[in-house]
């Protein structure tokens, strides 16, 4: 049988020979089968995605496996690389010589690295490393629902939390936030390149920030949006230019270092 998922792009079934196979598709002609996804004992005869993201229950006359999605990601920063291997060990590597493999006590769901910090995170909780020669000391560990982060030059850590930008410290403690109305939806991916942070939401809304300069505060203002970056013009639409159609959900968003350009994917 097959089973869509009520919260991906993505279809399961099971077969004969006892392998469930996922299916990703954006549009309906383009389903094609993924590798299968683990080879359980015996025909499978039932599969049913969880409640959360990417969590899959396959089922059978001998008995039953609980399967996860994960995805895995790199990240570059200067002379840094950051790739994760599996869902605990990242690999850093210096492009002038020297890696090592440091493993997290969290399934991870996200990395962002610097030449001198890692940060890894699973939407709910964070840990932040100190990247040292040849291995990693931890800094701190602490709970968020964040789902996406990047490291700021100023020693913060910026993060994606329900419908605002949080600007905290590697502890977790939130300094300032950037907020985002209903209608701009809420932020879910990030990046920062030098001192420029862009935005993209759950609209297809873009924005793009100057972290070096701080909007005027105006009277009635909350103290903790007080002194947010300042937005460098107006915001920027996901869509065709000609039809105004959305071009589909946002995966990834980066910025270039003089803040002009913005890439999507």
């Amino acid at each position: 049988g097959e089973l869509p998922s009520p919260v991906t792009t993505a279809a399961a079934e099971g077969g004969e020979g006892g392998e469930p196979v996922a299916q990703g598709s954006v549009k309906p002609e383009d389903w094609e089968p993924m590798a299968p996804a683990v080879t359980a004992k015996g025909a499978v005869t039932k599969v049913s995605w969880g409640p959360g993201r990417g969590l899959l229950c396959a089922g059978g006359s001998q008995g039953s496996s609980v399967l996860r999605e994960d995805v895995l990601h790199r990240k570059i920063s200067g002379s840094m690389v950051a790739i994760q291997l599996n869902s605990n060990l990242v690999r850093l590597e210096r492009l002038d010589g020297g890696h090592f493999i440091q493993k997290c006590d969290i399934n991870i769901r996200g990395i962002a690295v610097t030449e001198t910090h890692l940060a890894v995170w699973n939407g709910s909780h964070c840990q932040v490393f100190e990247v040292q020669d040849s291995m990693c000391v931890a800094v701190s560990s602490h709970q968020t629902s964040a789902g996406c982060m990047a490291f700021s030059k100023d020693d913060s850590i910026l993060r994606t939390v329900g419908s605002a930008v949080e600007i905290c410290n590697y502890n977790g403690v939130v300094k300032k936030r950037i907020s985002f109305s209903e209608g701009e939806g809420e932020p879910t991916h990030l990046d920062i390149n030098g001192k420029f942070l862009a935005v993209a939401t759950s609209n297809g809304q873009i924005k793009l920030f100057d972290l070096s300069k701080r909007e005027a505060k105006t009277a009635g203002t909350n103290k903790n949006a007080t002194g947010a970056p300042k937005q460098l013009g107006s915001s920027g639409k996901f869509v065709d230019s000609a039809t105004g159609e959305s071009l589909g959900s946002i995966r990834s968003i980066a910025c270039n270092a003089d803040g002009t350009r913005v890439s999507i994917l």
